[in-house]
């Protein structure tokens, strides 16, 4: 079995990918792929890359034909995806990930908008389902979409538990107020404490959050996530051009790529994230198709 590396190293210009750590060496050029002092894989050769997931660790692999090589193993999640993308987009190549995500060898570079307009038959396409999972609406040149995503479930359980062990803690406590109503007041100050400070973290996370709204037009993309799906939380700005992916992960997820930053939207079901995303991609193309329309 591999070494796991703890820790890896990415370094990427215009004509070289190279990831190196624990002694080992993988560099990715515009024409092959070498693994230490092993002979290259000539581009030509490469059909596409992947990652697995097993616990921890992620696996990056080749495939050449109808045979895998697996290039590293590490538990260094967020370069090792970095690192997949640079390699395949240099070599020009599909990669796939572990966490769903896939782009076809064409579609480096572009959008979500501009991949569901350049190849709309690589997306779902709704059909004649009057059924709506997501509420959407167009105003002008913006897109709003309101997602029904759903707290997850792990999450929202050790929430209300360390919410409830606050509780003794205020009430042990004595206050000199001659107003008992000013006493039980002060008596749940350290539960709203701590309620403020997982505010803090939700912000920060994407913890604890549903009911996602997404605005976009031309130029960006604003996400606002609801705080336990009731208290809006602020607004985050992404530029268009960061837009990078949307599709479901793993865990019935739907999950919007920006930048370097996931964002995912818990749905009850598969078959509900699948809706979703197809009623989202069928929303941008005729959303693309209006603003074209627009301009002339």
């Amino acid at each position: 079995m591999a070494e796991v590396l703890s820790s890896i190293s990415l370094h990427s210009s215009e004509s070289e990918v190279k990831i190196s750590g624990g002694g080992l060496s993988l560099i990715a050029d515009k024409k092959s792929l070498k693994l230490n002092d092993k002979k290259p894989w000539k581009k030509a050769d490469v059909n596409s890359l992947l990652t697995s997931k097993s616990g921890k660790n992620i696996t990056l692999a080749l495939i050449s034909g109808e045979d895998s090589h697996d290039l590293l193993t590490t538990s260094d999640e967020s370069t090792i995806l970095r690192a997949i993308e640079s390699m395949a987009a240099l070599l020009k190549v599909r990669f796939d990930e572990h966490t769903g995500r896939s782009v076809e060898a064409d579609e480096h570079g572009m959008t979500v908008i501009e991949q569901i307009n350049t190849f709309p038959d690589r997306w779902p396409y709704p059909g004649q389902n009057d059924i709506k999972m997501a509420d959407i609406a167009r105003v002008g040149s913006i897109t709003h979409i309101s997602i029904p995503s759903e707290l997850d479930r792990n999450q929202l359980m050790m929430f209300v538990l360390a919410t409830l062990a606050t509780l003794p803690i205020g009430l042990s406590m004595e206050f000199g107020f001659s107003s008992n109503l000013m006493n039980i007041a002060a008596a749940f100050l350290p539960t709203a404490g701590f309620i403020f400070l997982v505010g803090v973290l939700a912000l920060k996370k994407d913890f604890l959050v549903s009911k996602h709204t997404i605005a976009l037009n031309k130029t960006n993309l604003y996400v606002t996530p609801k705080f336990l799906g009731l208290i809006d939380l602020a607004t985050k700005q992404y530029e268009i051009s960061d837009f990078k992916d949307l599709d479901i992960s793993n865990q019935r997820e739907l999950t919007f790529l920006l930048g370097e930053k996931r964002i995912s939207c818990s749905m009850a079901d598969e078959m509900q994230a699948e809706m979703i995303l197809t009623e989202i991609v069928d929303s941008l193309y005729h959303g693309e198709e209006a603003n074209s329309i627009e301009e002339e």
